[in-house]
């Protein structure tokens, strides 16, 4: 066989490697879009552009804003906890003193 025998083959291979590329770079495509859409989903509404750059400095600054928030809330519940301990020791002392009466 020569050459040119092959050459439809190798055409055809290269072909179906290009579909391939096309196909998988498609797929990757739309997963950064599916994404970008649940992302934009999960932030609160906005009116500012929703440019891809934009609505990752949305998230970013939202995210921020939650750390934040949940840190404040911690302190928060452990002042409430330090409260509720402090009030029980004091009931268990009066309760004791009027046992004791």
């Amino acid at each position: 066989m020569t050459i040119i025998h092959f050459l439809p083959i190798y055409h055809s291979r290269r072909e179906e490697i290009r579909r391939q590329r096309i196909e998988s770079e498609q797929r990757r495509r739309d997963e950064l879009r599916d994404g970008y859409s649940r992302l934009k989903d999960a932030l609160p509404v906005s009116n500012q552009k929703s440019s891809k750059v934009s609505l990752l400095d949305r998230a970013t600054t939202h995210i921020k804003y939650l750390e934040m928030t949940q840190q404040q809330l911690q302190t928060r519940l452990q002042q409430a906890e330090n409260e509720t301990s402090r009030l029980r020791q004091c009931v268990a002392s009066r309760a004791r003193a009027l046992i004791l009466y």
